[in-house]
């Protein structure tokens, strides 16, 4: 979901013209994710911030022709506009490119903007000449827009002296209309101000109106700053409603003011709200200015006191990013217990995560450490995600090692979906089948070889075949290499239909030709009719 916070540019010039700043300020939310998208459309914003222009629109143009329906289009179809505006190009063609985006982005959050600034473009028009935009400013006017009223109020906002501060605020209190209110609240957060804060600051602790509350909140983080840093601290430390300590909770979090980090972190431990906790954790863990050897005490108090999982989880997931000394002994031994099994596994999955050399290592440890079979098959998924040959030694010996069928047939699986090791697999693979003490680790293990059944792995299927006595275990590397469809199986095949001793293996093996049905195939069939004298069983 796109909560992109910019201020709008159908107001900045009256913005500017009160000598208060107006530089757009982009915020992208957790939940918007860094996407190759995402990023894509960020380089190209950050074209606009940089009022680079020109850039900027041929960006932004490159980014919709890459990803046309992005949810990021109608931004940057804005921007385009906009850009276009700021470089002076014809003021006809910059109205329409604003009039095409409106009919194609409707519902659009730069609708209005969009407007507003077709509203300055055509009396511009108008003062030159071009009478037939009049209807358009007249249109607007009649039907008291959005736009109209919110350049209304930054009006008010921007008057010399404390008048018209005051008659915003006059406004507000006497006003019941919770979207003009709404918009008070965005104005106000756009004003330099003292009144201005301490109305906001006002509404978001005693305001009735919950919507309104968080509102106030959001333009509170807008505007950063010692004091409004205070007032989203109290909101957190008093008996607020959920919904609303949750956005004070987020405001803070873009705020670099000393202390917020321990504040957050303080709300994360004592929280019994599991939404909560978790937000003000993940507020601790994405702080970047916060330096690491500062966020490291937060996130351990978060993960040794926090009253809810979800908090600890967070901090579990905030350590496997993090290269400071204490998060692998602190992931073992969470992972060790006593906490909750799901807890536990997540701190198996960060130490998988870890960059840590010493982690795989406890990896091992773990697995012969812990007893529970289902976090057991976390750790073989952990290790095999660590990849490399010390991480296949321990998944091979495990395969051969470990009393449970189940987690035996895990490791081997794991072994077989490694990447990039191709022949260190194979060699693998075929050192747990040659020593397997059942019929079913053995199957997992040419199931793991053939679910790629390149010629190379073929040719390991072979090679183990050659010492292979038991008939059964026999008859499913046919059927296995029947399923493959590979001609590189047919050597195989027709050899085992000629000479095996076992007769339903060397059925088997005909079945599989048959499967394989390639000309190659086909002809190795017609060699066995042609085969006078078969060996019997």
């Amino acid at each position: 979901m796109k909560i992109w916070k910019i201020a709008a540019s159908a107001l900045a010039v009256l913005l500017l013209t009160a000598g208060i700043s107006t530089v757009p300020v982009s915020r992208a939310s957790d939940e918007a994710g860094q996407t190759d998208e995402t990023r894509a459309y960020q380089q190209a914003y950050q074209l606009v911030l940089a009022e680079k222009w020109v850039e900027a629109k041929t960006s932004l143009e490159a980014f919709l022709q890459k990803y046309p329906n992005s949810s990021w289009a109608d931004d940057a179809r804005y921007w385009i506009c906009y850009s276009r505006e700021e470089n002076d190009e014809n003021r006809e063609t910059v109205f329409r490119c604003y009039q095409d985006f409106i009919k194609a982005y409707p519902n659009s959050a730069w609708l209005d903007d969009a407007k507003s600034n077709m509203i300055q473009l055509a009396e511009h028009l108008v003062s030159r000449g071009k009478k037939e935009y009049q209807t358009i400013i007249k249109a607007y006017e009649e039907n008291e827009s959005e736009d109209i009223q919110l350049t209304s109020l930054y009006a008010l906002g921007r008057m010399k002296g404390q008048a018209g501060i005051d008659a915003l605020l006059d406004l507000y209190d006497k006003n019941a209309d919770v979207e003009l209110k709404g918009k008070i609240i965005y104005v106000l957060g756009n004003l330099e101000e003292a009144k201005s804060l301490a109305k906001l600051s006002a509404i978001a602790l005693r305001e009735s109106s919950e919507i309104l509350r968080k509102k106030a909140v959001t333009a509170l983080g807008e505007r950063g700053g010692a004091e409004t840093a205070k007032t989203l601290l109290s909101i957190l430390e008093t008996a607020q409603p959920a919904p609303i300590r949750k956005a004070a909770i987020s405001a803070l979090s873009d705020l670099k003011e000393p202390g917020i980090g321990a504040a957050l972190a303080r709300v994360a431990v004592t929280e019994t709200d599991p939404g909560l906790a978790s937000e003000a954790a993940e507020a601790v863990k994405d702080a970047d200015h916060i330096d690491m050897r500062d966020k490291a005490p937060l996130i351990r108090k978060i993960l040794k006191e926090a009253r809810t999982d979800e908090a600890k989880s967070v901090a579990l997931s905030a350590l496997s990013d993090t290269e400071f000394p204490e998060a692998l002994p602190l992931l073992r031994e969470t992972a060790l217990g006593p906490a909750g099994l799901e807890l536990r596994e997540r701190a198996i999955e960060a130490i998988g995560e870890s960059r840590d050399a010493g982690s795989l290592a406890v990896l091992k440890e773990l697995l012969g450490a812990v007893k529970e079979q289902e976090l057991k098959a976390r750790i073989i998924s952990s290790i095999a995600q660590k990849g490399g040959n010390e991480a296949l030694t321990i998944l091979s010996e495990t395969a051969l090692a470990i009393a449970d069928e189940e987690l035996a047939q895990d490791s081997v699986r794991a072994v077989g979906e490694m990447e990039n090791q191709d022949e260190a697999k194979r060699a693998a693979l075929l050192g747990i089948l040659r020593k397997a003490k059942t019929a079913d680790i053995k199957r997992t293990a040419i199931s793991a070889l053939l679910q790629e059944p390149t010629a190379e792995n073929i040719k390991t299927i072979g090679q183990y075949l050659a010492a292979e006595t038991d008939p059964e275990t026999r008859q499913y590397v046919c059927e296995a290499l029947g399923q493959s469809e590979n001609d590189e199986a047919v050597p195989i095949l027709l050899e085992i239909a000629k000479n095996d001793k076992n007769n339903d293996t060397r059925r088997a093996a005909t079945r599989a030709l048959g499967e394989i049905a390639s000309p190659k195939a086909q002809s190795a069939l017609v060699e066995l009719l042609k085969k006078k004298d078969g060996v019997e069983k």
